[in-house]
């Protein structure tokens, strides 16, 4: 999946994929560094094993909550 890490104030996906992984308590990670040009989006990719992505609408459900519970957690308050 790709994420516009940016905008939770990251350089990479690293932060992120351990705040999913520990919400989840499910294995989350970053994608493995190409070797050819396509690098730049190697820091935007998190990586869920594909189990988790064949699961049910709960489990589909669970991924969807622990994005918006790390939103919720970084966003600014006003």
């Amino acid at each position: 999946m790709r994420v516009d890490c940016h905008r939770f104030g990251w350089q990479d996906v690293g932060p992120l994929v351990a705040m999913l992984g520990a919400e989840l308590r499910f294995p989350v990670e970053c994608v493995y560094r190409p070797l050819n040009d396509h690098a730049r989006a190697h820091g935007d990719v998190v990586s869920f094993h594909h189990r988790l992505l064949l699961g049910d609408d709960d489990e589909i459900g669970d991924v969807i909550r622990a994005f918006h519970k790390v939103w919720d957690h970084l966003r600014p308050t006003r």
